[in-house]
């Protein structure tokens, strides 16, 4: 909050709950964040159960990951395969460097 960002959590029982983060990329305080092809690598590949979307804005560029489209395309075969899961830390790798450049 001290950098212009916040943290907000909303739960219901028997539906689920949803975190949503914001980060003022610019500000001076504001932590590194990390690699988040790597976060969502794991956390997709050890959760078939859970939706993740992932949206990262910069500049006016935005990339979105949403593994419910995922899961859609790829109907029974989990995120957690080895090659879907390398495939979803390359396509968020690409898809951030899209949106630095």
């Amino acid at each position: 909050e001290a950098t212009g960002g916040y943290l907000k959590i909303e739960s219901e029982k028997g539906r689920g709950t949803k975190v949503f983060v914001l980060f003022t990329y610019d500000h001076i305080d504001r932590q590194p964040i990390g690699n988040m092809a790597e976060t969502m690598q794991i956390l997709t590949s050890g959760s078939d159960s859970i939706d993740f979307i992932y949206r990262h804005i910069k500049n006016e560029k935005e990339f979105l990951f949403d593994t419910a489209q995922i899961r859609e395309i790829l109907g029974d075969v989990s995120l957690g395969n080895p090659e879907i899961s390398a495939w979803i830390k390359g396509y968020i790798e690409e898809g951030l460097a899209e949106i630095d450049s």
